[in-house]
């Protein structure tokens, strides 16, 4: 409907249009605009808004705003919503390989070994001992042991990490040892005690260093020095083995 009207007070004559058509003959308006009505115009709905019920005489609706923790899934048009997708949130164990954008989400990847990741937006911490699980925390060194030419720690998990020449094996660190509690090494030898007061050592034998007396038990220290190995037990009493060409 077109209604005349005089604009202001210049005597002219006006149309004075119905909402939902703008213009000087009142034309219907496009889906995805607003006309009020009146002298108005059309006014496109995007990019703040769009066209909820592809009616033009109502007002645009406000597009969704993502949040922070929100990314842009689907974008808004003229007569859709925007809508917003949660952010992916690292596991335990992984790390964020590629930041989120507005309109992407972020990307995890599985960490490595020597690799502690919180999981989160938290960055991967390296750990300084041997580590091959990424979700345990780094542990850290409660015993260091040097021999010639290869070094091994006892963490606060009581796992033993061992690095360096491993000509005779030295630094391979066998399986079942259980809870490491000391830590001994020699020329090329390395011996371990437990909290169970086993011992067991390996590595170079030639003098038969790592070769443990059977007789020996309820060991309490241990230590290790170029080709012989010592343990005191829990009497006081001192046993070694191995070279003895300096009578050590």
């Amino acid at each position: 409907m077109v209604v005349a009207g005089c604009d202001g007070g210049s005597g002219q004559q006006v149309d004075n249009c119905e909402p939902g058509t703008a213009g000087a003959a009142c034309e219907a308006c496009d889906v995805g605009t607003y006309c009020a009505g009146g002298e108005a115009p059309e006014v496109p709905c995007l990019p703040d808004g769009y066209d909820h019920d592809s009616d033009p005489a109502t007002a645009c609706t406000a597009v969704t705003q993502c949040t922070a923790s929100e990314y842009e899934s689907v974008a808004s048009t003229a007569t859709t919503d925007r809508e917003c997708t949660a952010l992916t949130v690292c596991d335990p164990g992984t790390a964020e390989s590629v930041a989120p954008t507005p309109t992407s989400d972020r990307v995890c990847a599985m960490c490595v070994s020597w690799q502690y990741c919180a999981g989160g937006d938290a960055p991967p911490e390296k750990c300084s001992l041997q580590h091959n699980d990424p979700t345990v925390p780094c542990a850290t060194a409660v015993q260091v042991a040097a021999g010639s030419n290869h070094t091994c720690a006892i963490d606060t998990t009581g796992d033993l990490a061992c690095w360096g020449n491993d000509s005779y094996g030295q630094a391979t660190v066998p399986g079942g040892l259980g809870e490491v509690v000391q830590v001994a090494a020699g020329h090329a030898h390395t011996c371990v005690l437990n909290s169970a007061g086993s011992l067991t050592c390996w590595g170079q034998d030639d003098f038969g260093q790592v070769t443990v007396p059977g007789s020996l038990s309820n060991v309490v220290q241990i230590e290790a020095n170029s080709y012989r190995t010592c343990a005191v037990d829990s009497a006081g009493g001192l046993t070694c083995w191995g070279s003895q060409r300096t009578f050590q």
